[in-house]
């Protein structure tokens, strides 16, 4: 049992292109912890104020048989989304006792492929203080890894 089964339903919020691919890769091939079916990533980008917004709308709208939660996923501690949008939204997100929840992937989602690398696992290793993203940009040459479609592309063994 996780403390994700507690819920009904969840919706998901993902900060950047690549956090939004790794989740929907891990819901299309299951391996999420809770039925898919009770999962909405309709909103997955939803960090303007109008998608928050209309997401926080569509949430309200339903009765979901049980709790609901929003898992934000970032790589910051300091982010709050849900400050964010509870002062956007008027406190309607607060109001209806929804849970969010932050799944942080500190210091950023693209150390994985740079653990994923042995070799560059050591480049890494040997001191670098360059942000996973730039340190890929780098050693990688690819000016891409942010942009949606080209995360996954580079670990060939999820193909």
């Amino acid at each position: 049992m996780t403390v994700l089964s507690e819920y009904s339903y969840m919706y998901i919020v993902c900060e950047g292109t690549n956090e939004e691919e790794v989740i929907n890769w891990i819901l299309e091939n299951n391996y999420f912890v809770i039925d898919s079916l009770k999962v909405n990533t309709d909103y997955s980008r939803a960090r303007s104020k109008k998608s928050s917004e209309e997401m926080v709308h569509e949430i309200t709208q339903y009765d979901y048989d049980g709790k609901v939660a929003v898992l934000y996923v970032h790589d910051s501690a300091k982010e709050k989304w849900h400050g964010l949008i509870n002062r956007a939204c008027n406190n309607e997100l607060l109001n209806s006792h929804i849970d969010v929840i932050d799944i942080i992937t500190a210091p950023e989602i693209e150390v994985l492929y740079i653990y994923s690398n042995d070799e560059l696992l050591k480049k890494w290793n040997k001191g670098s203080k360059v942000k996973p993203s730039i340190f890929c940009k780098q050693y990688l040459k690819c000016n891409d890894i942010k942009n949606k479609g080209k995360f996954l592309e580079k670990f060939p063994v999820l193909q």
